[in-house]
């Protein structure tokens, strides 16, 4: 079902770039696919990227995306999957928006088209009362926190079980499951050996 859907985003983005439109955020997986198929096609594009490794990037080829940063105004602590679920919550495609932001406040990156709807409906966050207010952000870096394990060898299945602390078995239905990606492409292989500076998620 994944893979039909991607197909479906693919080629929902490529038509509108071909229309001369950008296409909506896209997760790496999508954005590597259409990518490739622009440079197949010698098509020229641009990458929109709210801030430096961002996770969500929207391309374009003509008219840069308008988008908006919302601050979540909130009296208690957020976790980001409460975000997420609400955002889904609100029935809207989820490529209009983009990455979630969790620094010392909280924000969200949107599509310009659909702030409107979202700052009048993104009332709640799980049972707690939210406003939105715009927000300038483009200057953020993302922090990243580094790990050491010892590991007897770098094959995926044995990585994904040390990082999220699950057995093997666990991590070999994980990967075996679409849920892996390394450099941006699903990985099912696992016994994939990973190499220095590829990047896995999942």
């Amino acid at each position: 079902m994944k893979r039909k859907e991607n197909k479906f985003l693919i080629k929902q983005n490529l038509d509108n770039l071909y229309n001369g439109k950008h296409t909506l955020f896209l997760n790496s997986l999508i954005f590597n696919k259409i990518i490739s198929e622009l440079k197949q096609n010698n098509i020229k594009y641009n990458i929109y990227e709210p801030f430096k490794d961002s996770d969500y990037k929207i391309v374009y080829t003509k008219v840069k995306p308008k988008v908006i940063c919302f601050k979540i105004i909130s009296n208690k602590p957020l976790i980001h999957q409460a975000i997420m679920g609400s955002l889904y919550a609100l029935n809207i495609n989820e490529g209009y928006f983009g990455d979630i932001v969790i620094d010392e406040n909280y924000y969200i990156f949107v599509l310009k088209s659909m702030a409107s709807y979202i700052k009048d409906n993104l009332n709640y966050i799980g049972a707690e009362m939210v406003k939105l207010e715009e927000a300038n952000l483009s200057n953020y870096e993302r922090k990243y926190l580094e790990l050491e394990f010892l590991v007897p060898s770098l094959r995926l299945d044995i990585i994904v079980s040390k990082i999220c602390h699950v057995s093997r078995n666990q991590a070999k239905k994980i990967i075996l499951s679409d849920s892996v990606l390394v450099n941006y492409v699903v990985q099912n292989n696992i016994s994939y050996l990973l190499k220095e500076n590829d990047v896995f998620s999942f």
